[in-house]
């Protein structure tokens, strides 16, 4: 029997054992294990009673054991799914039973679909994406590894996202553009030009700047 773990016990995390949850409900062969999260505290006073089994450098991976990323910042998301890789850990796409993926859309492994958001014919999801409720992907669109589209956000058709893009709540991605690696689309702002990796779009239109190194 496959063993579901969940990387990252924060807000998301618990978010996303609630997806997990409904999306498995009626699958036999699938529990929840428990989560993988540095802080051995990271549950304390909430009524979630799995486990941190510790975190990604030290828990033994088991041949059973699927994992699903729950980190809210990309670069994090992508850094720490890396380390699971190399590895061998093995990652499961998670769809709540209200998502939707249009035939010929492709998902890879480690997505999450949260409730009500919708994936288009012939886009591409790569690894690790996570749509959060209502966001969508438009035909056509490529998605990075490790982006996470916030609520309400909008990726329309023939669009790209390189790696680990955040795209914030109720912000729109037009047609046809293109946003570098580890970039970021602000609440509400709308892009009508491409941005640049590292670069932080806000605003209707949309302004970039670099995003300051860390």
């Amino acid at each position: 029997m496959n063993q579901l773990i969940i990387v990252g016990a924060g807000a998301l995390g618990r978010e996303i054992h609630i997806v997990a949850q409904q999306a498995f409900a009626k699958i036999t062969d699938l529990t929840l294990k428990g989560f993988i999260d540095a802080n051995p505290s990271a549950l304390y006073n909430t009524n979630i009673k799995l486990p941190i089994l510790g975190d990604e450098t030290e828990y033994k991976i088991e041949p059973d054991d699927r994992f699903v990323m729950a980190l809210g910042d990309p670069v994090t998301r992508e850094r720490v799914a890396t380390i699971l890789e190399a590895r061998g850990a093995q990652f499961i796409t998670v769809k709540h039973p209200s998502a939707m993926v249009a035939p010929g859309a492709e998902l890879g492994d480690g997505c999450v679909l949260a409730q009500f958001s919708f994936v288009a014919t012939g886009a591409q999801l790569m690894a690790h994406v996570m749509l959060n409720t209502y966001a969508s992907v438009g035909h056509d669109s490529m998605i990075n590894r490790s982006c996470i589209l916030a609520p309400g956000a909008v990726v329309n058709g023939n669009a790209e996202l390189g790696k680990s893009v955040l795209i914030g709540s109720n912000a729109v991605v037009t047609p046809g553009r293109r946003l570098g690696h580890r970039s970021r689309l602000g609440a509400g702002s709308v892009t009508y030009k491409n941005i640049g990796a590292d670069c932080l779009g806000l605003g209707n239109p949309a302004k970039s700047n670099r995003l300051p190194r860390l």
